[in-house]
């Protein structure tokens, strides 16, 4: 038994997004695997040799969040230069 936090989830997400590899096959090739003392993210990071990006569910979040700080802000004045 281990523990998985929340990182190591979300890169398990972005696994089974992209590969199809579920949580199951990731924990029995950890198992089976040299680092099955290590967490999973070093499994996943130095035997399956993959750098997961975020979960597509993150997808938007940044820009949705940033939003309200990018109208509250005080926007540039382009100059029309006219010679």
């Amino acid at each position: 038994m281990g523990i998985v936090d929340i990182e190591e989830l979300e890169m398990i997400e972005v696994l089974q997004e992209a590969s199809g590899l579920s949580l199951l096959d990731i924990l029995r090739g950890k198992q089976s695997g040299s680092l099955r003392n290590a967490a999973v993210r070093d499994h996943i990071l130095h035997v399956l040799r993959v750098q997961p990006d975020a979960p597509a569910r993150h997808g938007g979040l940044l820009d949705s969040a940033l939003k309200p700080l990018v109208n509250a802000l005080p926007q540039p004045h382009r100059s029309s230069s006219t010679s």
